[in-house]
């Protein structure tokens, strides 16, 4: 076994798709393959797909909330007070079982409050605009480099617009564009990193369970180096405390 295994990846003008699949069956074990994919909670045969945007209900910022059958399903949160956009995801009683990372109040809580429902980050970018530091070895990740795992350095994620809202009679689909910012500017005033073009879809699989797809599509704005180890870089899950 290798102690750190590195996740890196070179970015020029081509762009990326990022996916992975996590599967939550009815005793809450985790496994993962690839693909966004996470499985819910049991649905009805005949379901009614609502989704919509507004405020967030269940902390700063706002929300597209993806209902079946009156029941919340999913959430893509972003917006002020929030770090990053996430998905949050319900079981069948309206409970979180991911990590909401801040209360209604913005005060930080559950473990490691930086990792929030299904989400996708690196710990180390690597541009014109910042570096790794090259002394430091293993995972101190000191440097000027840009951070959307953990968000320093002045990182941002930034949903800049909802592009889609759809249903259908066995779905529910959302398409968000956000935006990596670094926190430095180049000469020409630009801290554009990459724009991810985020494709959520919840729907219900040979009639036995609600599952949620999420996959990101990456455009760099410049070169990139995109690295960490593994626990540190592309799509995750944290879950709530309680279903540990």
């Amino acid at each position: 076994p290798v102690p750190n295994p590195q996740s890196t990846a070179s970015m020029t003008s081509r762009s990326a798709r990022v996916s992975k699949r996590f599967s939550l069956g009815a005793s809450l074990c985790l496994r993962s393959a690839i693909i966004g994919l996470l499985a819910l909670a049991s649905a009805a045969s005949a379901a009614d797909w609502h989704v919509s945007k507004g405020p967030n209900e269940v902390g700063p910022g706002e929300n597209v909330a993806i209902t079946v059958d009156g029941k919340i399903v999913a959430r893509l949160i972003y917006g002020e007070g929030q770090q990053k956009p996430f998905v949050a995801v319900y079981d069948e009683q309206g409970r979180a079982i991911t990590n909401a990372g801040i209360d209604k109040t913005g005060k930080p809580v559950g473990i490691e409050p930086h990792q929030r429902g299904i989400f996708i980050g690196w710990k180390v970018i690597e541009s014109d605009l910042g570096r790794l530091d090259p002394s430091v070895q293993g995972t101190g990740y000191k440097g000027t480099h840009s951070d959307t795992w953990s968000m320093m350095n002045g990182t941002t994620q930034e949903l800049a617009e909802i592009e889609k809202m759809a249903t259908n009679d066995d779905s529910a689909s959302i398409v968000a564009r956000v935006e990596w910012r670094a926190g430095t500017k180049d000469s020409a005033g630009s801290n554009l990193l990459l724009t991810e073009t985020r494709r959520i879809r919840v729907y219900k699989p040979a009639g036995a369970l609600a599952q949620v797809d999420m996959t990101s599509d990456l455009m760099p704005a410049r070169n990139l180096r995109l690295g960490a180890d593994v626990q540190h870089a592309g799509v995750h899950m944290r879950v709530d405390a309680s279903v540990y």
